[in-house]
């Protein structure tokens, strides 16, 4: 299983990229006083266990810009490649972890994006300008790596 886990706090500004390792306080209002009062968008986990991947990525759509969009301490399910680009100051606040589906690997095969160095793919491209993630030492992105591969 791959297993990444965020610590802290991080802050990707282009050349400017810096990381802190306290944790600060996320609200509508601001992220510590650092940034200005957002627009929220609360990702809430399918009850049944279904796939979450059209949920994270209205929520993306809806906050792309001056946005905070938030996870619970909950299992997200992704079944579908997610492109979420072209952001500009979001704060993205991962309590749960983000669980890539394993049941299904001729799909990311065919589907999965190419990134263009050494002949890599993924499953999610994360772009744009001032984007912060939170994971307080929680977050989880969870691709299932290996375990994946072999099912």
């Amino acid at each position: 299983m791959f297993d990444l886990r965020i610590l802290g706090l991080l802050v990707l500004a282009g050349a400017g990229a810096r990381a802190w390792s306290e944790e600060l306080e996320v609200t509508a209002s601001g992220l510590g006083g650092l940034f200005p009062a957002r627009k929220v968008c609360a990702v809430e986990p399918d009850p049944n266990g279904g796939d979450d991947s059209p949920a994270i990525l209205q929520a993306f759509s809806d906050c792309s810009r001056h946005g905070l969009i938030t996870f619970a301490n909950a299992t997200y399910n992704i079944h579908q490649v997610m492109r979420t680009i072209d952001l500009e100051d979001v704060i993205i606040d991962l309590k749960g972890t983000l669980l890539w589906n394993a049941d299904d690997l001729p799909y990311w095969l065919n589907n999965s994006i190419e990134n263009g160095y050494q002949n890599q793919t993924s499953a999610w491209h994360l772009g744009g300008n001032r984007i912060v993630f939170l994971g307080h030492g929680v977050g989880t992105l969870d691709g299932n790596g290996e375990s994946g591969c072999h099912r």
